[in-house]
């Protein structure tokens, strides 16, 4: 099996963690994304699951 992460559950989850950690913040950088993204995959991979971040710069506003 394989993992697909989009950005949009990327963002979704990047955020929840986020918050519960700072309340405050209300904003995630796409750098941010791209980092935690790494870390799902990374994550993942470690649990010898097959991961894929689809991220494009072109295709977010």
């Amino acid at each position: 099996m394989c993992f697909y992460i989009g950005i949009e559950d990327l963002a979704a989850n990047a955020l929840i963690e986020i918050l519960t950690k700072n309340s405050e913040k209300r904003f995630v950088s796409y750098e941010e994304l791209e980092n935690y993204g790494a870390e799902v995959v990374k994550f993942l991979c470690e649990k010898g699951e097959k991961a894929i971040l689809i991220l494009s710069r072109d295709c977010t506003e």
